[in-house]
């Protein structure tokens, strides 16, 4: 995450994650610790890591995150799609 806002010239602020799993064990504390670690290392504000547990994620682990950065406006850079071209569509199980 904090790579694609460093990509686009931006400065990096804060960082929060949200992990859901069947229950708890060492691996999703692992994963909390790993994040918080991440964002301490960056030197990046974490807003925190909140964590829940329910049946419906035995055999899915849901884990979603974002951060927000700043970007000077003389940086910002615009983009537009053209029409035509190519169209890609990637999946799998």
């Amino acid at each position: 995450m904090q790579r694609d806002l460093l990509s686009v010239g931006a400065r990096p602020l804060a960082c929060f994650a949200l992990l859901r799993c069947a229950k708890t064990s060492p691996h999703h504390q692992e994963a909390l610790q790993g994040f918080n670690h991440y964002a301490t290392h960056t030197h990046t504000q974490n807003l925190g890591c909140e964590s829940g547990f329910s049946v419906g994620f035995t055999h899915n682990v849901l884990v979603n995150a974002f951060c927000v950065g700043l970007v000077p406006l003389e940086h910002q850079v615009k983009a537009s799609a053209k029409a035509g071209g190519y169209l890609w569509y990637l999946g799998g199980w």
